[in-house]
């Protein structure tokens, strides 16, 4: 059983890692990882979504600010490839929806706010709109923990 158990396991991180680089490799893209190391800074985003506004957040997210991430380079680039998106998989007592973002590890000189990048790419009013569609979507304040990576053992 136990030995079972442990195949099982093996074979599933194979696949999910297998699969992660396959579809980046069918994208024409290298599989980019990266993560903190000891007494690097990791900030951990939190913010929770309306229920009626997940799909809008999404969309911004994923369809307006996420596709960005080709079309930047130097520190910006370093960000988006050490930015992870956790999406939740199922709602909160109170209806709500948390996302967390993981900037693992910070990025120094980056600026991580969405509208200066909004309005470099899409315009001034445009970015302003964008701005508007995402704000609208909390349902509280976003929180921010910054931590330092420890020694990884």
């Amino acid at each position: 059983m136990k030995k079972t158990l442990i195949t099982m396991t093996l074979m599933w991180l194979i696949l999910v890692f297998g699969a992660a680089d396959s579809f980046a490799q069918s994208k024409g893209k290298k599989a980019e990882r990266m993560q903190a190391v000891e007494g690097e800074e990791v900030w951990i985003v939190v913010n929770t979504i309306k229920a009626d506004k997940r799909a809008q957040f999404e969309k911004f997210m994923f369809e307006i600010f996420r596709p960005l991430s080709p079309k930047v380079s130097g520190v910006e680039r370093k960000a988006f490839i050490a930015t992870r998106e956790l999406l939740p998989t199922k709602a909160n007592e109170d209806g709500t929806f948390t996302y967390i973002f993981l900037m693992d590890p910070v990025i120094k000189g980056n600026e991580y706010q969405f509208l200066p990048l909004l309005k470099r790419f899409y315009g001034e009013a445009k970015a302003q709109e964008y701005q508007q569609m995402v704000d609208e979507t909390f349902a509280k304040p976003q929180i921010g923990y910054l931590q330092k990576q420890s020694k990884l053992y």
